[in-house]
């Protein structure tokens, strides 16, 4: 539900701000920059690569996302904040589509795999 009503809200303020250094930015973010410390994080736990990957994949994102941008509006103040606001709503807009599209595929690789070196 507060997809639902952050996006009434935030998505039509912010893609006027939308480009291609903003799309290329919101990938990125769902990608590297979001697994690569995961990644880190999960070193010495054991976990094989898949597992690593698929937590990765799936790890949190979008409320924090917001809810760190609310909290330096709140601390910088709001003037000058479309662009971050634009990188954001991006990223967790395109996060929505692509994860929610790839989260039964990806689980049922995920458990046959896992079942299968158990």
């Amino acid at each position: 539900m507060i997809f639902l009503v952050l996006g009434a809200i935030i998505i039509p303020l912010s893609w006027p701000y939308w480009d291609l250094t903003a799309l290329i930015y919101a990938l990125l973010s769902l990608t590297v920059i979001r697994m690569v410390p995961v990644a880190l994080s999960l070193v010495g736990t054991g976990l094989d690569r898949k597992t690593v990957a698929f937590l990765g994949w799936f790890g949190p994102r979008g409320i924090a996302s917001i809810l760190y941008f609310l909290m330096a509006v709140l601390e910088i103040g709001a003037v000058g904040y479309e662009r971050i606001l634009a990188v954001i709503s991006l990223t967790v807009l395109i996060s929505i589509f692509v994860h929610g599209m790839s989260a039964v595929p990806f689980s049922k690789m995920f458990k046959e795999e896992n079942q299968t070196t158990t």
